[in-house]
């Protein structure tokens, strides 16, 4: 489990944790474990930030790094993030798994939104397409929801009729969802919470939709990751994926932080947050339990079960992830 704090950091702030207690917080250090750092929505004040709209000097992109705005409004049901268009049939013998995009993704324009479970009356909620996407796990082993009212998860909030979110999130990020589907006034997305792949209704006014081109897909059991642009495959690599007790977790999930790491750091160059959490655990060294891809300077670990959940990838293919949009779907298949 990679908790988004990087090394950098941790050495200048000895690694901040933060618990939620009887309503409280309390802060304080942990260990300088690469694997085990502070909560992973926990930003350190005054921590630099990477540009999320454009490549740094490390990244290496393939995709364009910008999201593509679209005005079009459309009551079509797609999976979450999906324009709605089927596989193109190419004469690839390597093609994406499901619908290969472009895919639909909402950006907060308030700095707070509000997304509601229940669908808002006069909406008639219509079951997603589901063809080719990999499923989330269906119970989940009984993990509490996160965030929950009585612990919060930094810009993250449970409320009485669903949750609330700040943007930018903590680490500068804007905050930005999948689209499932708009119905007039609302749009369903799917959340950064925990069960992954909840959806939620929010106001079509706070948020700006746009398209993203490409998505990644990771193969637990071939312990594999490919980056595709549209059908085109850009990339394919080994990995690193989540042992037995700590397994990384299937379904459509989407990158939802980027956060540069030093030279000399184990998850050098980049952290990527995504959109799903451990099922297996509750905290994770005093902060939520949030899966990431990240890079791993030991290439011994590669093609094998590692992690305490997050995907170890390498250089060269995470600087490619780290140029591709906030909001790209990451399609986790168990085999």
């Amino acid at each position: 489990m990679i908790a988004l704090m990087s090394t950098r950091r941790k050495a200048m702030l000895a690694a901040l944790a933060v618990v939620v207690v009887g309503g409280g917080v309390i802060w304080f250090t942990t260990g300088n474990d690469p694997e085990r750092a502070g909560p992973p929505l926990t930003a350190p004040t005054g921590a630099a930030k990477p540009s999320t709209s454009s490549t740094t000097a490390k990244a290496k992109p393939k995709t364009t790094p910008t999201t593509k705005a679209t005005t079009t409004p459309t009551n079509e049901v797609s999976e979450p993030g999906e324009s709605g268009q089927q596989p193109a049939q190419t004469a690839e013998a390597v093609g994406p798994r499901s619908n290969p995009g472009p895919f639909q993704v909402a950006t907060a324009k308030v700095p707070s939104v509000e997304a509601q479970l229940a669908a808002p009356t006069g909406v008639e909620a219509k079951p997603a397409v589901t063809t080719g996407r990999p499923a989330f796990a269906g119970n989940q082993q009984g993990a509490q929801p996160l965030p929950r009212i009585e612990q919060p998860v930094e810009g993250r909030f449970a409320t009485a009729t669903g949750y609330r979110f700040e943007n930018p999130q903590p680490f500068g990020d804007a905050l930005t969802f999948l689209v499932v589907q708009r119905s007039g006034d609302w749009v369903q997305v799917q959340l950064p919470v925990r069960p992954n792949g909840t959806t939620a209704w929010v106001r079509a006014s706070d948020v700006t939709l746009g398209e993203v081109p490409g998505h990644v897909e990771v193969n637990l059991a071939q312990r594999t990751l490919r980056v595709f642009e549209g059908s085109t495959l850009t990339a394919e690599t080994p990995v690193a994926v989540g042992v037995d007790a700590t397994r990384t977790p299937t379904g459509r999930h989407f990158i939802t932080d980027k956060l540069d790491e030093p030279a000399g750091a184990s998850r050098y160059p980049w952290s990527l947050g995504i959109s799903a959490y451990s099922e297996q655990l509750d905290t994770f060294d005093g902060g939520a339990p949030q899966i990431a891809m990240h890079g791993w300077r030991d290439a011994s670990v590669f093609g094998k079960a590692k992690s305490n959940g997050c995907i170890r990838v390498p250089t060269d293919v995470v600087n490619q992830l780290a140029a591709m949009p906030l909001g790209t779907p990451v399609d986790v298949y168990p085999s």
